[in-house]
């Protein structure tokens, strides 16, 4: 916690904007914790909506001067005069984030913080839109009994509340009314459709990012899936992606196409831009770092080593995986199988599998798990069986660690990986089962080593933020 906050009492806050907006959202989350008091009225504080679209514009005409920032100043009538200050160097991306000034606000409504790669991904690009001048306000429909914390991430997070989704617009729309957001970011789809609808008339752009290929047959499928109630969904999305956001982002080209078949949004309206991680947190440790992690978890040093990471639903094919182990067995007897993920609908079913192929004793669910990094660590061989993917954090997760990866065959896997993996068809046991067996058994660097240059080039946490923030800032930018 920084040790002085701005005091909620004055009309005028710090002259530095920077200091100005880290302290705001330092007391925001103070507030959020019921240490810090009533939250700050945002006119004291924070800049409005008009008043930092007010800020761009005169950016836009002092391009060429050296003055990189503005202040602004409460007046005694409410209102607030901006005035110039001038900066170290140019606060562009090549500035310290010391040096960049908070600029734009966002609120990112997403579902819940339930374990999952859309969460994990929403909760890393706002750490890193803080050092570009970005400040993220998540805001949830649902709490969660077990997930990530905001606070982990140092982002604020508010519950939008009420009973029904007419309440939660309405109590959405309450938010919006104070003048903090630039902009709204929604992922998921019932939080899409909110907050589409909850700005509506506000004034404030919505940004809808689009992470799955939801409407394509293979979903229809899943026996958890009501087939009528995905059309009548279909048509709200549609409607609401065509006439309430700005833009729409798809994390792949394979989203992009299927969203434009499906919700008939014309390809201008979708901007593809992919997932990201930070390469850091996956670099591979040491052999005896390696060997420590495994002796920890009961696991024989020289034992192969299968991991899948992902929810237990139809979707993920853990089913297929779970089939195809015992000709693994066959082959590699002292091999053991980690399914890393929350539980799901497809739970009791995956536990029936591996009773009635008795084969418990090499197979373990280790549920959600935090340390995904040190799981990738001791693994041999990364397993992706998925039906359906819009991309797959923990696909780029594995590339990120040099894990072979053996995966389903999909559009989207062949355009994150290229060729650098072990394909098979989806739903193919047998298949899967040879390839498993085949990268397991390969004492060939080179595709894993493909891989990572993949990720280097097209995925790395800051490459994704640098597009993102471009688009964010397009988008409030041109708003009307």
């Amino acid at each position: 916690m920084l040790p002085s906050l701005r005091n909620p009492d004055a009309s005028v806050g710090p002259t530095d904007p920077v200091t100005a907006g880290r302290q705001d959202q330092e007391l925001r989350l103070e507030a959020e914790r019921g240490k810090g008091g009533a939250r700050p009225h945002p006119a004291n504080h924070e800049p409005t909506i008009l008043q930092r679209r007010s800020r761009r514009a005169i950016g836009a005409v002092k391009a060429s001067s050296p003055v990189t920032g503005w202040r602004v100043t409460a007046t005694a009538s409410g209102g607030s005069s901006i005035s110039d200050f001038a900066t170290p160097r140019d606060a562009g991306e090549d500035a310290t984030p010391a040096e960049r000034q908070t600029d734009l606000y966002v609120l990112t409504l997403v579902d819940s913080l339930l374990q999952g790669g859309a969460e994990r991904s929403l909760l890393d690009l706002a750490r890193e839109m803080r050092n570009r001048g970005i400040v993220t306000t998540l805001a949830t429909l649902r709490d969660e009994l077990a997930g990530f914390s905001a606070d982990d991430f140092g982002v604020e997070r508010i519950r939008i509340q009420g009973s029904t989704a007419l309440g939660q617009m309405t109590n959405l729309r309450s938010h919006l009314q104070t003048g903090r957001f630039d902009l709204v970011h929604t992922t998921l789809l019932t939080s899409d459709i909110t907050g589409r609808l909850a700005a509506w008339g506000t004034g404030i752009p919505v940004l809808s990012s689009i992470v799955n290929t939801t409407y394509d047959p293979e979903r229809l499928l899943d026996p958890h899936v009501s087939a009528w109630k995905v059309g009548l969904i279909r048509q709200v999305d549609g409607w609401t992606a065509r006439h309430l956001t700005r833009r729409l982002h798809a994390i792949s080209e394979e989203v992009r196409d299927s969203t434009k078949r499906a919700l008939g949004v014309p390809n201008s309206h979708i901007v593809v831009i992919p997932r990201g991680r930070d390469p850091d947190e996956f670099t591979p440790p040491s052999l005896d770092a390696r060997d420590a992690i495994r002796q920890e978890m009961g696991l024989a040093a020289q034992a192969p080593v299968f991991l899948v990471v992902g929810r237990q639903e139809y979707q993920k094919g853990h089913a297929t995986l779970l089939e195809a182990w015992p000709t693994v067995l066959g082959a590699l007897p002292d091999s053991v199988l980690l399914l890393a993920g929350r539980q799901g609908n497809e739970s009791k079913r995956l536990l029936a599998i591996t009773n009635r192929l008795k084969i418990t004793d090499s197979v373990r669910f280790l549920g959600f798990r935090q340390d995904v990094a040190n799981l990738l660590a001791i693994a041999d061989v990364f397993v992706f069986p998925s039906r359906y993917e819009g991309l797959g954090g923990a696909l780029l997760e594995a590339m990120a660690a040099q894990v072979p990866v053996v995966v389903t065959d999909l559009a989207v896997t062949r355009e994150v990986l290229g060729n650098a993996a072990w394909f098979f068809p989806a739903g193919d046991v047998a298949a899967l089962a040879t390839e498993l067996i085949a990268a397991s058994e390969s004492s060939d660097d080179a595709i894993p080593a493909v891989a990572l240059s993949r990720f280097m080039e097209r995925f790395t946490l800051e490459a994704v933020g640098s597009q993102m923030a471009s688009l964010y800032r397009e988008i409030v930018d041109t708003a009307p």
